[in-house]
């Protein structure tokens, strides 16, 4: 089980990240890449718009799915007939 202080100070990383960057796990945790992994894979199952890449090495960040509901609200909400 993952402490919480480690698991908020992950999850505080993650919540930064922009749409479209990507975080290189070496950089953020060079000590314990696998602590930081796990905890990412916990906030994945929670917001889903997180990808790792094919070595875990590297994490993405895609919209999440209230982002695109948004985004297309915005878009129908402001179109005119």
């Amino acid at each position: 089980m993952i402490e919480d202080k480690i698991l908020v100070a992950c999850w505080k990383v993650l919540d930064k990240m922009k749409v479209g960057n990507v975080l290189v796990i070496q950089h953020f945790a060079p000590n314990k890449p696998d602590l930081f992994i796990d905890c990412a894979k916990q906030y994945i199952k929670v917001y889903k718009n997180l990808v790792f890449n094919k070595d875990y090495t590297e994490i993405y960040k895609e919209y999440s799915f209230k982002e695109v509901e948004n985004q297309f609200n915005k878009i129908i909400i402001n179109k005119k007939p």
